[in-house]
């Protein structure tokens, strides 16, 4: 272990004070597929088995890629960063956006690899069968009457070592933990969160130029995973889309609550990372209409809350910075609207209502029986 060949870095020798450093570069792109929590945890790794044959070594982290959120939630653990340009050739780093997703979802179907590797259906069945024949994925079943657009298929152990090695991960690092897919929520879960990037893209077009997605990952080191979270531009300015697939098996209020809590959160991280935020919903239209009824979202301006029904595909509304909308207008949504113009029409919205009789006879009471306090 520690032969330097078998570790992904570069010898870079600095001299500082008329002494050479003994400093190594770590190449890596924000747009290679891989979340910023495992990223964070192959530098990690890969320093560590550097310091083996090397103790007084200092790894110099490089990153390619556009925006800030990435750089940003890596900086916390990595100050002393530049941008190198990776060099790839398009046959290889198209199989590469085809190898990534599938090395973390490690079996999907062809409409799924396809949303995540952004490309379309008959494009990525053409990549899959040449690294079929790589040898990096096998056919693992047919789908629907055995039609083959349906078909799902696996990554293979020799898949996982070349993407491993195309993220700069040293061979031997115990690293399925934090490459996977970090929860498990059911098929039609996990099928509506790896198809949302394809839905996205329908309905936003050329407005949201998509950088990356992830799906089920921890973010900012919380104790919180996005079904599905999209990084780009949303009109020119950096946006994350963030997706909770709703399915109310845990009981409606304790779905509602648990929504209200994860769009809180998510707002946070994305004024601290200084990054727009489409906070999505998908689900039923029975849950829709109780959300409405139940749920209180406070929307800051650099946040758009939006609905839809996860029926649906590719049906998505253009997202209200500030406020909230939705394609489903049956039921109106009176109370999922902008906080600021409730308060303008209805000051005191938020004061606990009292039924009308019981208010007149509280008033009609004798002023006698009423005992003075001072406060």
């Amino acid at each position: 272990m520690g032969d330097r060949r078998i570790i992904p870095v570069k010898s870079i020798p600095q001299e500082v004070d008329g002494r050479y450093q003994d400093l190594y570069e770590y190449q890596c792109s924000s747009l290679d597929g891989l979340p910023p929590h495992a990223r964070a945890e192959a530098i990690l790794e890969t320093f560590e088995l550097l310091r083996k044959g090397h103790p007084w070594a200092s790894l110099l982290v490089t990153i390619d890629g556009p925006g800030g959120w990435y750089f940003q939630d890596l900086k916390r653990y990595f100050s002393d960063c530049k941008l190198p340009i990776e060099k790839l050739t398009k046959g290889e780093l198209s199989k590469l956006r085809i190898l990534r997703p599938l090395t973390r979802m490690g079996t999907a179907t062809t409409s799924q690899i396809a949303s995540m590797g952004g490309f379309g259906e008959t494009q990525t069945r053409k990549i899959l069968k040449q690294l079929v024949r790589d040898g990096f994925v096998r056919f693992f079943e047919h789908g629907i009457e055995g039609e083959v657009n349906h078909a799902v298929w696996q990554i293979t152990r020799d898949g996982v070592l070349h993407t491993q090695w195309s993220w700069n991960i040293p061979p031997g690092t115990k690293f399925k933990k934090v490459r996977e897919e970090q929860k498990y929520s059911g098929k039609e879960h996990h099928d509506v969160s790896r198809r949302f990037p394809a839905w996205l893209r329908e309905a936003y077009g050329d407005d949201f130029e998509i950088w990356q997605a992830w799906t089920e990952f921890p973010i900012n080191n919380e104790e919180i995973y996005p079904d599905t979270l999209v990084w780009g531009t949303f009109l020119g300015f950096e946006t994350l889309v963030w997706l909770e697939v709703e399915t109310a098996k845990k009981g409606t209020m304790r779905s509602i609550a648990d929504m209200v809590r994860r769009f809180d959160k998510a707002k946070s991280i994305a004024l601290q990372q200084n990054v727009d935020l489409i906070f999505v919903i998908l689900t039923k239209l029975w849950l829709l209409k109780k959300i409405q009824e139940l749920a209180l979202f406070s929307i800051p301006g650099h946040v758009s809350l939006v609905m839809e029904y996860s029926g649906n595909p590719g049906c998505l509304a253009k997202p209200i910075f500030g406020g909230f909308n939705s394609l489903i207008s049956r039921y109106g949504y009176p109370k999922i609207v902008n906080l600021s113009r409730i308060l303008k029409n209805n000051p005191n919205y938020f004061l606990p209502k009292i039924r009308s009789d019981i208010l007149d006879a509280i008033c009609s009471r004798p002023a006698s029986i009423l005992k003075s306090e001072s406060f």
